[in-house]
């Protein structure tokens, strides 16, 4: 038995509690967990390979450009963190009015949190850290924040 299928089977999944019915089979709950968790993979990989490309992509412009893409890099993933952190939480309280049958309520919760992520990501993140992009105080090339206050517009 290895490592990951005691942690993932049923009866560990279950730890102290009796079961209430026919449990599934460990192969069968390790093709739900990959089912669940494939979109989550593939999205996590795109996001870092549009990061790696956009590097490869300016990099016949120069140091100052990678540089530029690097020092953009880090605000764009502390930015997605947020933003994914409060659609697990929105999540969580949409499927429980879904839960409740209440379709109004799912929709009420959704749309005033998405609304309210978007503006704490651009308001937190986009502006005070682009908005200062022209001066040269702190780059490493002059060029350079001029450079990643264009690109960090673009991609936040």
């Amino acid at each position: 038995m290895s490592v990951a299928s005691k942690f993932i089977s049923a009866p560990a999944l279950l730890g102290k509690y009796p079961p209430k019915g026919e449990l599934p089979t460990t192969k069968e709950l390790w093709k739900k967990a990959f089912f669940v968790a494939w979109p989550s993979t593939v999205e996590s990989f795109l996001v870092a390979l549009v990061g790696m490309v956009d590097t490869i992509m300016v990099s016949n412009l120069g140091a100052y450009a990678i540089a530029a893409i690097g020092l953009t890099n880090q605000p764009k993933f502390i930015a997605l963190a947020v933003f994914m952190s409060l659609n697990v939480a929105v999540s969580a309280l949409v499927a429980r009015r879904k839960g409740e049958n209440d379709q109004e309520g799912a929709s009420g919760t959704a749309y005033p949190n998405f609304n309210y992520g978007y503006h704490l990501i651009d308001s937190n993140f986009c502006r005070p850290y682009y908005s200062h992009g022209r001066q040269s105080r702190g780059y490493p090339w002059p060029g350079c924040g001029v450079f990643s206050h264009y690109y960090g517009r673009l991609v936040l």
